[in-house]
């Protein structure tokens, strides 16, 4: 969910942490917040979206949902069956396309991973770690790494699609690979820069749509086991005045982490 909110705002044209020398600057638009909560807050309320499981792809096991946007890293935890609730179960295929993006908006696509570090010990330790990830971090092994995991190789000259592909025996991370590769092509890559507050104010933008949605959908569950339709069911929730008072609460907060 932070991703979703630092992405689309990023292609929207606005980015949220603005950085420079390590102190930030808020930019949170209003009417970007707005595209990003109709995107996602008025979907999830209705019923279109969910998220119960740990990771989107345990939704997919049980069949809750048919679709989700993860990191291509994912594919390696894709299922290939689904036990829905009545427990059946039956095969399915992985298919692999593109993040989404704003119509006409910026191309720009997150970018993060895994990480590495060598922890201060002595000169000899330290010496010989460097020298793993230096071997690790080769283009030749580093491909079949990227293989096995859908993480994307660290060097340009390893991020070609024929060596990373050729003798794959894993379509579905072949696949996520391809289309990965491509998208760092056509995308400018965004990772939000550090800040002294950085991993509090991320994790806020983390929580503060999706645990919204998911405590107002709850309402509206309650409100169509008791003979509401689905339009009377939202009604409190999809105006101009409720998405206000969420936009100005969490714009407050946000600026609690600004510098």
């Amino acid at each position: 969910m932070a991703n979703y909110i630092l992405a689309g705002s990023m292609q929207l044209g606005h980015e949220i942490f603005k950085v420079k020398d390590g102190k930030m600057k808020l930019d949170y638009n209003e009417k970007v917040a707005r595209k990003l909560w109709d995107n996602y807050y008025i979907p999830y309320i209705k019923g279109y979206f969910t998220a119960s499981g740990v990771f989107r792809t345990d939704d997919i096991k049980t069949g809750n949902i048919i679709g989700y946007v993860g990191s291509s890293s994912s594919a390696t935890y894709f299922p290939k069956t689904v036990t829905n609730s009545n427990d059946e179960t039956y095969s399915i295929k992985m298919e692999t396309l593109p993040c989404p993006q704003f119509k006409d908006s910026k191309n720009y696509a997150i970018q993060q991973g895994a990480g590495m570090a060598v922890m201060k010990t002595t000169k000899t330790r330290q010496q010989a770690a460097v020298e793993f990830l230096k071997w690790l971090t080769d283009a030749k092994q580093n491909v079949q790494f990227s293989k096995e995991t859908g993480y994307l190789p660290v060097k340009k000259e390893a991020n070609k699609v024929e060596p990373l592909v050729d003798n794959n025996d894993n379509k579905d991370t072949q696949k996520v690979v391809e289309v990965s590769i491509d998208t760092v092509k056509e995308n400018t890559m965004y990772s939000p820069k550090a800040f002294k507050q950085g991993t509090k104010a991320r994790y806020y933008l983390q929580s503060m749509m999706s645990d919204k949605a998911t405590e107002d959908r709850q309402v509206v569950e309650t409100n169509l086991k008791n003979g509401q339709d689905l339009d009377q069911a939202t009604a409190s929730f999809t105006s101009d005045e409720y998405f206000e008072h969420w936009y100005q609460e969490t714009k407050m907060q946000l600026q609690t982490y600004e510098d």
